[in-house]
């Protein structure tokens, strides 16, 4: 589902190149779990970007579903780890949101927004705001 191929970035600096990523190779399949670990700075968030096609790596290969990565990848998402929700919106308005800012129809993805939040528990709070789940 996931490869990459000796995977390297390097950004440009006033001070010079910044290496983040070194020949990364690995391979995801469908339905494996993997987990990012290491310290602040060592190069998960750029790897993330990089596999759902937000940063291009300065070398080396990515493809997801057999297709290279040129781009950013609308089947792809992240989760920050930083809260970025919109506090005026309710719980199934932020999980809208990917599909209207990608141009979507809102009512053809409301039940899959449900089923999300069925998911992860939070079915019965989808009409509360940020500030104060109430079911």
């Amino acid at each position: 589902m996931i490869v990459l191929d000796r995977v390297g970035m390097t950004y440009r600096a006033e001070s010079g190149p910044v290496e983040a990523l070194r020949d990364v190779g690995f391979a995801v399949g469908h339905g494996e779990l993997v987990a990012l670990v290491g310290p602040s700075g060592c190069g998960k968030s750029t790897l993330l970007r990089v596999v759902a096609g937000l940063r291009l790596p300065t070398r080396g290969a990515v493809e997801v579903d057999g297709r290279a990565v040129t781009g950013p990848i609308r089947s792809v998402g992240m989760v920050f780890q930083a809260p970025v929700l919109l506090k005026w919106r309710t719980v199934r308005d932020n999980v809208l949101l990917p599909a209207e800012l990608a141009g979507l129809e809102r009512r053809r993805y409301r039940e899959r927004a449900e089923q999300l939040l069925r998911l992860v528990g939070l079915d019965g709070f989808e009409g509360g705001s940020r500030g104060g789940l109430q079911r």
